[in-house]
């Protein structure tokens, strides 16, 4: 079914033949009700509800060697300027070392202007610098990382709980002291930045998703961090749950399973519960219809749903490496 398809049958239930008969705000509200039905196929709502595998879809990635430019840095500025190369913001969130310091690529503003995530706290002048590119954005389309991504030709990758257990890596334990009162003092442990190893490098092993807005404009994007960062150009694929394309002119299909001969998922799921949106959503406009039966309909739409989640039921046995592998 096209988008105009499903928007007439929505409008029969005001009345209409026709939902081009509607005015213009009802018109953008049925669009906006099966978008969100839509949405709702690729990711269900409630903690019952499972994603299917057919919501997911392939990724790759490629994240370049380390490249060596130099770097004008302003005094208490975040803002520079590379001679010796071009910084790609695609790679935002990567590492950056300047001296014995490491610091963050944070992409180009608005005036396409190159910045750092921290301001530069030394004097104003032109330094040697290495990227290494650690992070990159994902696909617009990801939600998240479904499963462990692998870096070809290496091996698999293993999660981090984001960009604090990172960190972890990145520091080693130390003792330090703190004050107790009348003059006493109680070792603790903190963990430190090592004096002579900044950032590690070679072949990643681990990675974390991060989704929090590093450019100097705000734009939620998932990123993609490996940890140590790589010494040479690599390639990472993996499989992301994904949100569908948006539909918005009469002739869209929206992206769903089903042949359209012996199954047809937008008229068996999708409508099912853009009807159920439509009636609550309805309050004096003309629908008189059953809301119960309706609501019955789109839970059976969603039953559907969940049992397509799982294309293969037979799951084997489960695979893990030998202790000491």
């Amino acid at each position: 079914m096209t988008l105009r398809e499903l928007k007439n049958t929505l409008a029969g239930m005001w009345g209409y033949e026709d939902a081009s008969l509607l005015p213009d705000q009802d018109q953008a509200d049925l669009t906006q009700w099966i978008n969100e039905a839509l949405a709702e196929c690729y990711s269900p709502v409630g903690p019952a509800r499972k994603r299917g595998e057919w919501a997911e879809r392939y990724f790759s990635v490629l994240l370049p060697g380390p490249l060596s430019v130099t770097l004008g840095l302003t005094q208490g500025s975040t803002a520079i300027t590379v001679t010796g190369g071009t910084l790609d913001p695609r790679y935002a969130g990567s590492f950056v070392t300047i001296g014995d310091r490491v610091f963050r690529y944070a992409g180009k503003d608005e005036s396409l202007n190159d910045h750092l995530l921290q301001p530069w706290p030394d004097e104003t002048g032109s330094y040697a610098a290495v990227v290494y590119h650690s992070a990159v954005e994902l696909p617009a389309d990801v939600v998240d990382v479904a499963e462990q991504p692998t870096v070809v030709s290496v091996g698999p990758l293993y999660p981090v709980p984001g960009a604090a257990g990172e960190i972890l890596l990145r520091t080693s334990a130390s003792t330090d002291f703190i004050a107790e009162g009348r003059g006493y003092l109680r070792s603790m442990l903190r963990r430190r930045f090592s004096d002579d190893l900044t950032i590690d490098t070679g072949d990643p092993y681990y990675y974390h998703v991060d989704s929090a807005s590093i450019r100097p404009t705000i734009t939620p994007r998932r990123r993609l961090h490996v940890y140590p960062a790589p010494d040479r150009k690599v390639v990472i694929e993996g499989r992301a749950a994904i949100m569908p394309p948006r539909l918005s002119n009469d002739n869209d299909v929206p992206a769903l399973p089903g042949d359209g001969l012996v199954f047809d998922m937008a008229s068996s799921v999708l409508l099912p519960i853009a009807r159920e949106i439509l009636v609550l959503n309805s309050k004096g406009r003309r629908f008189e219809g059953d809301a119960k039966l309706i609501a019955m309909a789109a839970e059976r739409a969603r039953s559907r749903l969940k049992d397509m989640a799982r294309p293969q039921r037979a799951r084997g046995l489960r695979v893990v490496p030998r202790p000491g592998w």
